[in-house]
Order: structure tokens, then C-alpha cells, then sequence
């Protein structure tokens, strides 16, 4: 079965769904993580650890960039920086579900992990589809924020460098400056000029990136947004 049709069996919008996909996308080459210590650990045991992993990134092509204790960010010989771990989509939301209404906000949380090995940079958001005019959704990038925390339980403003929508593609891209550090959970909130005039499933393709001029996106699953004719409300709302 495919990511989109694995469906929440209730369609309430405003709790939102993430929808993770069956199959990780171009999953970065995995290196054994000898430097994570333990309390009874030799210096002998350590050294043979941190031996076997540069033994193993050279057999693989992988430079390691720093070794630290937690997680070990990954780089390829030609440059192209990997998240270790990458970040989980965990919620996706709406502040208003009905179809081509204005003034509504689009929530999107990640989860960086502990382990990420790298900070998160850029998030791409992009819809499966709307290619009809009545599907399509412009976004107002100068009214993008960001924040630590949950739509719920909001902490410190993030700050973002810059927001680009590509008309083409329909795809919103965010950057942070500073990039988010491992171990934070993250908040985007977008702003589109109005939700798309027809009513139904809207999936939101998205994908993070660490900082470095050649880096790997990694795709983390779909967002899932349901929009309602202005004469239907499900019974929830």
C-alpha cells in the first residue's frame, strides 16, 4: 500500500495527520557507532571502536565529519552531507479547514533527534498534487515563523533566514539561521492566501536538509490537510 493511502480512519482536519512513507528514499550508508561510551568502557575498547569506524567510512567512501559522542554526522568523498538520523514529521495542521477561506495557518512539526548528527537547515514542502487552478496554493512567504515546540505547546521563536515559493513546483522552501540543533522539536507555520477552492485530501510532500553547500534531502513523509465545503462541518468541529 502506498504512503497516501494510508488514511486516518477519521478525517478531522484540525488534529492533522503525518503520514511517514513505507519506503525510506536514498537512506545514507550506515556507520557503526563505536564512539558511543559506555561507563565501564577501556580506552583499548574505545580506540579499537574508533579504528573500525574510519576503517569501515574508508571502505565506504565516507568522510566523517567530527566524532562525537552521541551521533557521528556522515559526509561523502565527493562532499555531500547526510543526516545520521534524520527528523520525523510528527503533526500537521490547519488553524481553518474550509475550502477557499483566508487567513488560515498551516502547521508543520519535526522532530530532530539527539542522534541527528547534524542540525536541521531547510525544509521543502511541497503538495502531490494541484495542478488545477482550483487545487492550487500560494503561500504569503513574508508571514512565515517558526517555533520550538508543538501548535499546542509553543516555546522560543526560531529565527528564519529566508522563505521561496517556486510557482512551478508549488514547493515552499524555509531555511533557519542558525540551523535547529539536534534534540529540538520544531513548529513551521505557513501562511497561504487562501486554502484551495476545491474541497478534499491535500497531501504535503516534506523534505529536510542539514547545512553545507552539497547536502541530501531527506524525505520524511507526507502532511495530510482535509479541507471542507463551507456548507459541511463534520460533527467534531
Amino acid at each position: 500500500m502506498s504512503a497516501k493511502n494510508n488514511r486516518h480512519p477519521c478525517d478531522r482536519q484540525i488534529c492533522g495527520r503525518a503520514i511517514a512513507p513505507n519506503i525510506a528514499l536514498a537512506q545514507p550508508p550506515t556507520v557503526v557507532e563505536g564512539d558511543r561510551y559506555h561507563g565501564d568502557s577501556t580506552m583499548k575498547d574505545r580506540q579499537m571502536n574508533r579504528t573500525l569506524n574510519l576503517g569501515l567510512a574508508a571502505a565506504l567512501g565516507i568522510g566523517m565529519v567530527g566524532i562525537v559522542p552521541q551521533a557521528i554526522a556522515l559526509q561523502l568523498a565527493d562532499g555531500t552531507v547526510y543526516f545520521e538520523r534524520p527528523p520525523s514529521l510528527i503533526d500537521t495542521s490547519t488553524s481553518r479547514s474550509t475550502a477557499s477561506t483566508a487567513g488560515g495557518t498551516y502547521y508543520f512539526t519535526l522532530e530532530v533527534p539527539d542522534n541527528a548528527g547534524e542540525p536541521l537547515k531547510t525544509v521543502a514542502i511541497a503538495p502531490e498534487s494541484g495542478n488545477s487552478a482550483s487545487q492550487r496554493i500560494r503561500y504569503r512567504t513574508d508571514r512565515t515563523t517558526a517555533f520550538a515546540g508543538t501548535r499546542r505547546s509553543r516555546g522560543e521563536a526560531l529565527a528564519i533566514q529566508s522563505t521561496a515559493y517556486d510557482e512551478e513546483t508549488q514547493a515552499l522552501t524555509v531555511e533557519f539561521e542558525p540551523a535547529v540543533p539536534p534534540g529540538t522539536t520544531v513548529t513551521l507555520a505557513i501562511r497561504p492566501e487562501r486554502n484551495p477552492r476545491r474541497d478534499g485530501v491535500y497531501l504535503f510532500g516534506v523534505t529536510a536538509y542539514p547545512p553545507g553547500e552539497q547536502t541530501h534531502g531527506q524525505f520524511l513523509g507526507y502532511g495530510r490537510l482535509h479541507f471542507y465545503q463551507p456548507d459541511y462541518r463534520p460533527f467534531w468541529h
